[in-house]
């Protein structure tokens, strides 16, 4: 972790303005193309949800501004952030937030996620924690994922405290919705993902979107950086 000098800031006059607001937070929604994503889950067998977890958290890591967090004494910038991110167990109507530590690659993180999920839902009703998994990591050094499957939704505003110093960038999603862009799968991918029968969404010539809401305070993320975060996330997406 590593103090940023204001003085000699580059966004010091961004900071200077936004920190004047009693509310400087702020949302954007977009579009994602996920069937890659997807398609890498069930060739893998692991969570589609927690490809998406693991994506989203990888690719804000790589973007520093979403790594900046405000303490009483300044800003500071953290060298790596793990994915906090909501949960339901089946059978169960009250959701719980499970803590995942990173780790170097998605399936490896899939593994960690997946056992660490099978320990919690093996304990009873009784057992049941609100905060779950690793939770040694500090608040600070997460980021909060959510996803309402239910629905397709098209803009989230996540719940917080009025405290300006709030600095955790929120990313919300709701469930993946099939829309037909006239595109095809070609020869190359179709023999790549060893398709077969008409089920799969490429196979239909139809992509798997999710409408992602990015929640952040303006005193440390612009729109360049809420940008460049849809920009790379859809790449890594891509080359999987």
């Amino acid at each position: 972790m590593k103090k940023i000098d204001i003085g000699n800031w580059s966004r010091r006059q961004q900071w200077e303005h936004f920190s004047k607001l009693g509310f400087p937070f702020y949302h954007v929604s977009f579009y994602i193309d996920v069937t890659q994503a997807y398609s890498f889950a069930k060739l893998h067998g692991v969570s589609f949800y927690h490809t998406i977890c693991y994506l989203v958290t990888a690719t804000m890591n790589d973007i520093e501004n979403f790594r900046y967090r405000i303490h009483e004494d300044g800003v500071y910038l953290l060298d790596r952030c793990h994915p906090s991110f909501t949960v339901l167990q089946p059978g169960c109507t009250e959701f719980q937030i499970m803590n995942c530590r990173m780790e170097d690659s998605v399936e490896e993180f899939c593994a960690r996620a997946a056992a660490i999920w099978k320990e919690i839902c093996s304990r009873g009703p009784q057992e049941r924690e609100f905060l779950c998994g690793d939770t040694d990591i500090p608040e600070e050094e997460c980021y909060f994922l959510s996803c309402l499957p239910w629905i397709d939704a098209t803009g989230m505003c996540s719940e917080r405290g009025l405290d300006t110093s709030d600095s955790i960038p929120r990313v919300s999603w709701g469930r993946y919705t099939r829309m037909d862009r006239g595109d095809d799968y070609t020869p190359k991918l179709k023999d790549w993902l060893g398709l077969t029968g008409q089920e799969h969404p490429v196979r239909q010539g139809r992509r798997l979107w999710i409408n992602m809401t990015v929640d952040v305070n303006h005193r440390l993320v612009d729109g360049y950086h809420i940008g460049l975060f849809s920009t790379l996330l859809q790449e890594t997406i891509d080359r999987l």
